[in-house]
């Protein structure tokens, strides 16, 4: 019964809420992290009925969901990297006006919609006022009403060369009431599996 228990409490230990986050040597020895926010001038949004809202969305629900970030999750992503977070998201809610309309699609085929290479391209581009260190920004790739979940890019970025040292691409399962708090949920759930 003891061995039962023990292997038990070892696989639930391995299976989740695992305490360390990815290993990005460059963050290890930094003495602080600068969250960059949720960049959507990438992000393909499919199912037109799940978007029937456009307006809505572009760009001030784009707006809110980099605020909401601010507000609710900056203690978790604190606690997950055990740093302090600077916040730098002027120039991505700046960036973020650039997404439109056309970005709302019928219907995909496709696995992921943003390739690793988009990614480092859009990561060269941006222009925080931070110059220096590891910043971290959330790259939306997918976000898929009729499967009910969001992919994106958990990406670390060196600031000095707007370089990606490491990024990983999740996705996870929408949730929650209303249509902000239904795709923030994947935002909320990325931070705690970094």
């Amino acid at each position: 019964m003891r061995y039962v228990v023990l292997l038990l409490v070892g696989l639930l230990g391995s299976c989740g809420g695992s305490a360390r986050v990815r290993q990005v040597p460059q963050l290890a020895g930094a003495t602080e992290l600068v969250w960059l926010g949720i960049d959507y001038t990438g992000v393909k949004m499919v199912g037109l009925e799940g978007f029937n809202r456009p307006d809505e969305i572009f760009p001030s629900l784009l707006k809110n969901w980099n605020g909401l970030f601010v507000t609710e999750m900056l203690p978790d992503l604190r606690e997950r990297v055990k740093k302090p977070v600077r916040v730098d998201v002027e120039h991505m809610i700046a960036r973020n006006r650039q997404a439109t309309r056309a970005q709302i699609i019928e219907a995909a085929t496709l696995g992921e919609n943003l390739r690793p290479a988009d990614v480092k391209r859009m990561v060269a581009s941006y222009n925080p006022v931070t110059r220096s260190g590891v910043g971290l920004v959330l790259i939306m790739d997918l976000m898929l009403k009729h499967e009910e979940r969001a992919c994106l890019y958990a990406t670390f970025v060196d600031l000095a060369s707007r370089t990606v040292l490491d990024s990983q691409r999740v996705c996870h399962a929408t949730g929650g009431f209303g249509f902000r708090n239904y795709w923030f949920s994947p935002i909320k759930e990325a931070v705690r599996t970094l």
